[in-house]
């Protein structure tokens, strides 16, 4: 059976805090994850406990949708974005080239007119202060030229 449905427990309080569906070693990878999922496994850590086993992934769909709404009709706060089974078609293994990837932030940024107001830049601003990291003119600079031949190497453009 090569698909499952798995559970992700807190370490603190072993209270489920995730339903997820895959195949692989998926349940186990903590890449590709909400930020709430990373929050809550950052301070608490995190059991995996494989659930059941499936034939199709139809079948592994329907069993994760079942067992999110299971877990909220029984009030538990669930890091889960949506109900589940709505990974796009075809979507298992495939792997998005960078320009793809680089195109979607763009028209995703344009379609919701992505600005932050000046209050949440400042809140940004003092909880990265509050939390030690604060980068100096130099490092800033620095940083600035990486990602810009980065962006030229990405672009096909080289600095003789």
């Amino acid at each position: 059976m090569k698909y499952y449905t798995y559970a992700h427990y807190r370490n603190d309080t072993n209270e489920i805090f995730y339903i997820g569906k895959g195949y692989g070693k998926r349940a186990f990878r903590t890449a590709d994850r909400s930020v709430y999922w990373r929050n809550i496994w950052k301070k608490h850590g995190r059991t995996v406990q494989i659930l059941a086993h499936w034939d199709t992934e139809q079948e592994a769909y329907d069993h994760e949708v079942f067992l999110i709404a299971c877990m909220r009709d029984l009030g538990k706060q669930l890091t889960n974005l949506t109900d589940g089974g709505d990974a796009p078609p075809n979507w298992k293994g495939k792997k998005q080239s960078p320009s793809h990837i680089a195109n979607r932030v763009v028209a995703r940024k344009t379609a919701n007119n992505y600005k932050h107001t000046e209050e949440t830049k400042k809140n940004i601003s003092e909880g990265i202060k509050k939390a030690g990291y604060v980068q100096t003119e130099e490092h800033k600079i620095k940083n600035s030229i990486a990602i810009k031949a980065w962006w030229d190497k990405r672009k096909g453009i080289v600095n003789a």
